[in-house]
């Protein structure tokens, strides 16, 4: 945001602090707030919810509000993954596809065995590379390569939010499905999506 890349670790409480988790009918809730480097006060707050149950798939769905007093320009989203397709003894055979028609990412292996991940609306960018090479520090843009393997591979999607003025907020659907098979993916992303309605009320 603002041109600036924030990095928080999952342990980093004073930069992003759990407020609240609670579960309700198959759906995890959560509030954070970000209070980037040389703030004193919050000025993002995510609201996320997630939903699986008994299905191949799962739901996100990503709000953030500016809670601060000025506008926020040029935010940017990320949902990066490192599925592991298999473990450890079969990281080297992983196969990974972005197709850009459809903006989904994909991962499978020897075994068929394939992850995907998309989103509402469409990314903007995306990158498939190494899990150690997998950085933002240098441009705040994932660099869009389409296709890669076999190897072991993170995946990473990216969504250009805009500007958001203090009290707005935008929100970002994302869909993780696992398939048996890679021609099995876009009918349980489709049956995916259409659920996010129903138990995301």
């Amino acid at each position: 945001m603002n041109g600036e890349i924030q990095v928080c670790g999952s342990t980093d409480s004073e930069r992003l602090n759990l407020i609240s988790q609670e579960y309700d009918k198959e759906r995890y809730h959560f509030t954070l707030e970000n209070t980037p480097l040389f703030k004193e006060s919050p000025v993002l707050k995510f609201d996320i919810d997630v939903w699986s149950y008994n299905e191949p798939f799962m739901l996100i769905r990503h709000v953030t509000r500016n809670v601060g007093e000025e506008q926020i320009e040029d935010l940017k989203i990320y949902n990066i993954m490192d599925f592991d397709i298999g473990g450890p003894i079969s990281y080297k055979d992983d196969m990974g596809l972005y197709n850009t028609d459809t903006g989904v990412i994909m991962v499978y292996d020897l075994s068929s065995l394939t992850v995907a991940m998309t989103g509402i609306p469409q990314p903007n960018g995306w990158d498939l590379d190494k899990p150690t090479s997998f950085k933002l520090e240098a441009d705040r843009d994932l660099r869009g390569t389409t296709k890669l393997g076999p190897q072991d591979i993170a995946t990473g999607l990216q969504w250009d939010l805009g500007n958001l003025d203090p009290c707005d907020s935008k929100k970002l659907e994302i869909v993780l499905v696992a398939a048996k098979c890679p021609n099995e993916v876009n009918s349980l992303i489709e049956r995916a999506k259409n659920m996010f309605d129903k138990k995301m009320q």
